[in-house]
């Protein structure tokens, strides 16, 4: 069995322990306060029912004198019930340095400089469980470089990226962060996809403006709802918002656009009366066909801007030209939709994507 303790900084003075309880993952800081004497070093247990288990042998508040530099700190942290499955973390114990982790993260920089109780667990983002993006974010921060991995899966670095989010060092990994991305741009989407969300996400957090106004852009012409937040309280609200009233505001505009048509044909005409029915018909039977007859209303859940691009580009001419004017010799050229063919290419160039000051 792969060993469930992890070194990232031999002369450590915090050990973290992660364990699953309830389906959640829960983070514990154990302090070690060091003896000048002996250089042994105190673990100083959460006292919390049930964490026996998390600190070996320490029980019932009990101390135990190990020294830091020595195997018996690992023999002591290994005994206990645990185990790692298919990389999620069950229970793991890493031994870190919190110097390096006030230097880089808010999170451990407030509750360490505080002295603030950590009897009280912190509970990691459910998407970002695996323990490798924890592993791999611990290497960063304690500037372990030759063992940061320089290719990782889009998946890992959206874990990575909530992490970091989470515990406030997104600009420690900001250097990586480019080198990841730079490796993985063959695999940013192009249209909506389930990954594009994370994606959003990626962009967002580190701050990638050109990939971010991309995938925004995406987002407002193919979605047809609201972006799912995959349950993550760090995407700004404002920026959900901002990305669906486009999207509704733009297929608004489109929707009148189609039906002033309609009206204009019904009640003022736009050629002769024989032209006139053949639009109409034309063009409400196109509106059935693709859903938008009757006219739909907002929010226009099902509904996307490359929707109606789909429609446009199926609607066929009028075939008033070649039927009609002939017989009743009408001199003028028929159109189906005029308008609204500027309207949506004037559409197409207001949805080109978001920038950071539109959402901050």
């Amino acid at each position: 069995m792969e060993s469930s303790f992890y070194v990232i900084d031999p002369d450590g003075d915090l050990l973290l322990v992660l364990e699953e309880r309830f389906g959640k993952i829960h983070l514990n800081v154990i302090k070690t306060e060091l003896d000048a004497a002996s250089t042994p070093g105190t673990l100083v247990p959460n006292e919390e029912p049930g964490d026996e288990e998390a600190n070996g042998s320490i029980a019932n508040g009990r101390q135990q004198q190990v020294s830091l530099r020595s195997s018996a700190l690992i023999d002591a942290l290994l005994n206990g019930d645990t185990h790692i499955c298919e990389g999620r973390i069950h229970k793991i114990r890493v031994l870190v340095s919190s110097k390096h982790l006030t230097l880089a993260s808010k999170y451990f920089h407030d509750r360490l400089n505080a002295m603030l109780d950590f009897s009280e667990s912190d509970v990691i983002p459910a998407c970002a469980s695996e323990r490798d993006a924890l592993l791999i974010l611990l290497d960063v921060l304690h500037c372990q470089t030759r063992k940061v991995p320089r290719f990782i899966t889009s998946r890992m670095l959206f874990m990575v990226a909530v992490l970091a989010n989470h515990y406030g060092c997104v600009e420690a990994v900001e250097a990586f962060a480019e080198v990841w991305l730079d490796n993985l741009k063959d695999q940013v989407p192009n249209e909506y996809t389930d990954d594009l969300p994370r994606w959003i996400f990626i962009s967002w957090v580190f701050r990638d403006g050109e990939m971010f106004q991309e995938m925004t852009s995406i987002a407002v012409r193919e979605s047809i709802g609201p972006m799912p937040c995959l349950a993550l309280p760090m995407i700004p609200d404002s920026l959900v918002r901002t990305i669906e009233k486009i999207r509704q505001d733009s297929i608004g505009n489109l929707v009148r656009s189609l039906y002033k048509r309609t009206e204009s044909v019904l009640h003022s005409g736009s050629c002769c009366d024989d032209c006139d029915k053949m639009i109409l018909g034309t063009l409400i039977r196109h509106l059935q066909i693709h859903q938008l007859y009757p006219p739909p209303m907002a929010p226009f859940h099902g509904f996307s801007v490359h929707q109606f691009h789909r429609f446009l580009n199926s609607v066929p001419r009028p075939r008033c030209n070649e039927l009609i004017h002939p017989v009743n010799g009408c001199s003028e050229t028929c159109e189906l939709l005029p308008d609204t063919n500027r309207v949506f290419y004037d559409t197409l160039e207001a949805t080109v994507g978001l920038m950071f000051s539109e959402v901050l």
